[in-house]
């Protein structure tokens, strides 16, 4: 339903992630498929430290797991992140993101999801799809601590 309740706003929330850790990179190309790779980046930081701030006083602090009266919160705990590129052929591609960031209280994890079609030279369409779970904020009375958000979108390409 439409609302004027203001749910965010510049930099309301900022998300900041920070650890030490390591990563491994992986990168393939088909030697039998033309305009086929996969790029796969793993890092896993066992410690890092993951930053929220809201700077616009009007956003309820509370749906991003804020204790009211605070602008912002502070977890330090071990982070986990894989960042995927799979070129299926030249026209269509998938890029996909998982995040899982724990400070052994609460989980906030993230798998974000991107397909990539080129329908012709002119035309061409995107599907996007993020599932969110946080145990931090108050629990939705649907979804509980799952936020999903998906996209269809076309667009018009032109070179020159």
């Amino acid at each position: 339903p439409n609302t004027t309740t203001l749910r965010s706003a510049l930099l309301s929330p900022l998300y900041v992630n920070i650890g030490i850790g390591m990563r491994y990179g992986l990168d393939k190309q088909s030697k039998e498929i033309r305009h086929r790779r996969l790029r796969l980046t793993l890092d896993l930081s066992p410690l890092s430290l993951n930053y929220r701030y809201v700077a616009n006083s009007k956003v309820d602090v509370g749906r991003y797991g804020i204790r009211e009266g605070k602008k912002s919160m502070l977890d330090i705990g071990s982070t986990i992140t894989s960042i995927m590129t799979y070129d299926i052929t030249r026209y269509i591609s998938w890029n996909s993101r998982f995040k899982y960031f724990t400070s052994y209280d609460m989980v906030e994890a993230e798998f974000e999801n991107t397909l990539n079609m080129m329908l012709s030279q002119y035309l061409s369409t995107r599907l996007y799809l993020n599932v969110r779970f946080d145990d931090s904020v108050s629990p939705d009375s649907t979804f509980k601590y799952f936020q999903i958000n998906e996209v269809v979108s076309f667009g018009l390409n032109y070179r020159w």
